[in-house]
């Protein structure tokens, strides 16, 4: 998906209002967005701008872009799966955590990171397409169990 000139203007003209620390953006392509919003959020006084691409040979022509558009020490280029929650971190265990209170995620976090992997329940099909063949789940990410989101619709 390419932004183009009309939602671009709408969505810096956005950047520049609400003044976003960090932006994170799901699906880099081949970078025009990533180079439009990672120019637009420093500018409204970000930190920092994070493009998630699952596929490595798109997220290579977008790392290129990025460095030839100057933006390599503000824009990150992260590549892999994000639709992965339920199944990889292990679903009981996590789905629990997720709709856990602060105070819950907070005791749980104690112990370290979880150590289990279960797709049981799930299609060969969904497990493929968010986890890949030969993935390995990483358990080394406790996170911040202390983040509290609060979501609006306008």
């Amino acid at each position: 998906m390419n932004v183009g000139a009309a939602k671009g203007k709408i969505l810096t003209n956005l950047i520049a209002k609400l003044r976003p620390q960090v932006m994170i953006e799901l699906g880099g392509y081949v970078g025009d967005s990533a180079i439009l919003f990672g120019d637009s959020v420093p500018r409204a006084g970000g930190e920092r701008y994070y493009s998630l691409e699952m596929n490595p040979e798109f997220a290579a022509i977008v790392n290129t872009l990025i460095d030839l558009a100057g933006l390599r020490d503000f824009v990150r280029i992260l590549v892999g799966r994000i639709a992965d929650n339920v199944i990889y971190p292990g679903n009981p265990p996590y789905l629990e955590y997720v709709r856990s209170t602060v105070e819950q995620k907070c005791e749980i976090t104690k112990s370290g990171p979880a150590h289990c992997y279960n797709t049981e329940g799930f299609a060969e099909r969904t497990v493929q397409a968010y986890i890949g063949k030969d993935a390995t789940p990483l358990f080394d990410i406790i996170g911040n169990p202390n983040l509290v989101y609060s979501s609006t619709l306008q």
